[in-house]
């Protein structure tokens, strides 16, 4: 049974959501991040890393091993960084980092919130990102890895307000969500994520190893509405 999880990205909206799941289901929560969590548990631990270009130095000092799952949300939109350079690094080159750091520290299982539409990048930089770290993390001959193809993730409520928006604009953006796939709440991802790790720990037959395992948003919906055997090898 593993009893540890390390997570990068918990600053992300479902990374947040991610740590307080962890929490419930590990004895220990190790949160490697460049600001202070918002919420806080007593079996969480903070390595603050200012610049990632030290992760793997900061990694190699943490008490990790085959009793340690690893989980990444790391991830930046192009709007939130002013180079692609800067996108690039953070969101393929920190992610892998990360994830070799935790192999040489004998991490056995990897768990990674993608996005759909990674299998078919076409050129999108967001998706393209996704897919890079998707086949470089199944070089890593992790025992499991499982990737979550997230659609998308319901608005922050203060985008949705009349105030911010206008009631034209508020409209549309309504209008718009409805007429796609029903979008997620950032806990209702992470729960889907601690399960599915949680279930790998207890049922050993439902992993794949050697193999991904491709969770898809459709999944991820049902695995809320029915908890049920989730994700396929590929």
């Amino acid at each position: 049974m593993k009893t540890k999880a390390i997570l990068i990205g918990g600053s992300s909206r479902v990374g947040e959501a991610l740590a307080q799941e962890l929490a419930l289901i590990y004895e220990s929560v190790i949160l490697i991040t460049r600001t202070q969590p918002r919420a806080m548990s007593a079996n969480m631990q903070v390595y603050h890393v200012a610049d990632f270009r030290a992760l793997a130095s900061t990694i190699e000092t943490v008490a990790i091993g085959a009793d340690t799952d690893a989980f990444s949300c790391l991830g930046v939109s192009k709007q939130q960084v002013p180079s692609h350079d800067e996108f690039y690094q953070v969101n393929v080159l920190y992610n892998l980092e990360f994830a070799k750091a935790c192999k040489q520290k004998g991490v056995q299982q990897f768990y990674f919130l993608s996005k759909e539409g990674a299998d078919a990048p076409n050129h999108d930089d967001e998706l393209t990102a996704k897919a890079d770290v998707e086949y470089d993390l199944r070089t890593l001959s992790f025992d499991t890895l499982a990737i979550f193809r997230l659609y998308r993730l319901t608005l922050p409520k203060h985008r949705l307000s009349l105030k911010n928006l206008g009631s034209q604009a508020l409209n549309g953006v309504l209008s718009k969500l409805n007429k796609n796939k029903r979008a997620l709440e950032p806990k209702q991802v992470a729960a889907c994520m601690a399960i599915t790790a949680y279930k790998h720990n207890h049922q050993p037959q439902l992993r794949t190893p050697n193999q991904a395992t491709i969770i898809t948003h459709e999944q991820m919906l049902n695995s809320v509405i029915r908890p049920n055997k989730i994700g396929r090898a590929v």
